[in-house]
């Protein structure tokens, strides 16, 4: 008999993003003597995966983490590296965080033996072209061929899996990593040179969804009100040099502290007048969470954040 529940998380990437946070925020205060997790990450062609944060984090609480190639650059390779994965690390349970586009990982999983497959989705809209969304219902259509649990961030995202029987996993915090004090805060400021300035900051993946090129057009008209503030920009990702070539265009450059992945989110926050993420869709937005645990007014575009 196994003396440990064996699971495996396959999502889009161990960097800074929500989806891995929430994982490292379950396992790091699980029962690891009960429950052992490992992660498996796709990794784009030439990705220097030696910075990816929550891969550290991961490691260091004892799981495995390991990366495939992405469905577009080689899905027949990504599945057959997920199944040498699969049928070495004897699982019990394959947990897939990519909503309806896991049908070819869950078909993976299937060809292994795995009887356990939880589906989970962690956006509340379908996203794209109208081919996008159909070729994500078509999706979504296929994996009802399989027998899989369905899960979801929020009651918003449930209604992806369209009236299917679906867990709604609640995204977990602990709160007293986000309790205010005014000496982290002056700490903060001082650290990031800060005082005397309003400080509004955003954390978020760098990329198109997360609708930062509108972040900075809304910035750019508030320095006008108030030309001692400064953006701060917690993350990283594929449209780093477009938000630096943006600002710049707009003549706010030196106005934007970009900050990198962080481990100390909830100090960051500390330090911080307000917060902003104009993101185009979430399934639940996490990050809003952290930071209204921090007491931050915060700012999101209506509709798009599950309220």
């Amino acid at each position: 008999m196994k003396d440990k529940c064996r699971v495996l998380h396959v999502m889009y990437g161990v960097d800074c993003g929500g989806v891995e946070a929430v994982v490292y925020n379950y396992y790091s205060n699980m029962n690891r003597d009960k429950i052992h997790f490992d992660v498996v990450a796709q990794a784009e062609k030439g990705e220097d995966v030696t910075k990816n944060m929550f891969a550290e984090k991961l490691r260091k609480i004892g799981a495995n983490v390991f990366y495939i190639p992405t469905k577009s650059d080689n899905i027949i390779d990504a599945m057959k590296k997920l199944m040498g994965i699969i049928k070495n690390g004897n699982y019990d349970i394959v947990h897939i965080h990519m909503g309806q586009g896991s049908v070819p990982y869950v078909l993976a999983a299937k060809i292994c033996g795995i009887k356990n497959i939880v589906v989970h989705t962690h956006i509340a809209h379908d996203v794209g072209g109208w081919s996008d969304r159909v070729f994500t219902r078509l999706m979504g259509q296929l994996l009802k061929l399989f027998k899989t649990q369905k899960m979801a961030c929020s009651e918003d995202a449930a209604e992806i899996w369209q009236r299917e029987p679906v867990y709604v996993l609640n995204n977990a915090l602990n709160v007293e990593n986000y309790r205010f004090s005014n000496a982290k805060r002056d700490e903060m400021r001082k650290q990031l040179k800060l005082e005397g300035h309003t400080a509004i900051c955003t954390v978020a993946r760098l990329d198109e969804n997360k609708n930062h090129s509108f972040l900075l057009d809304i910035f750019a008209e508030y320095t006008e009100i108030d030309s001692s503030a400064r953006l701060v920009l917690v993350g990283t990702g594929a449209e780093q040099n477009n938000v630096e070539e943006k600002a710049k265009g707009l003549n706010i450059y030196d106005k934007l502290l970009f900050l990198g992945a962080r481990e100390d989110v909830p100090d960051i926050l500390q330090g911080m007048d307000a917060f902003a993420l104009p993101s185009n869709f979430e399934g639940f937005g996490i990050v809003y969470v952290e930071a209204q645990l921090a007491g931050l007014p915060c700012f999101a575009i209506d509709g798009a954040v599950p309220k």
